[in-house]
């Protein structure tokens, strides 16, 4: 892993009624940073995602969540 800025790259899903939201963070010592949440429908289609986040040393993790 490098430090600096990095892009992450997937494609989402988020249809129906029970879709929450999806978040990207990063986690180092205990601290997490959002880079990215959205929330809600978002139709019946796969939509691409590109979210820059900065790595500011080795330990940095970056974490995707999806709660429904």
């Amino acid at each position: 892993m490098h430090t600096g800025l990095a892009c992450v790259e997937f494609f989402y899903y988020m249809w129906g009624v029970d879709v929450d939201k999806l978040t990207v963070t990063t986690h180092n010592l205990g601290v997490d940073h959002s880079w990215l949440t959205l929330s809600g429908h978002h139709g019946e289609r796969w939509w691409p995602a590109h979210v820059s986040v900065s790595l500011t040393n080795n330990t940095d993790r970056v974490r995707t969540h999806l709660y429904s």
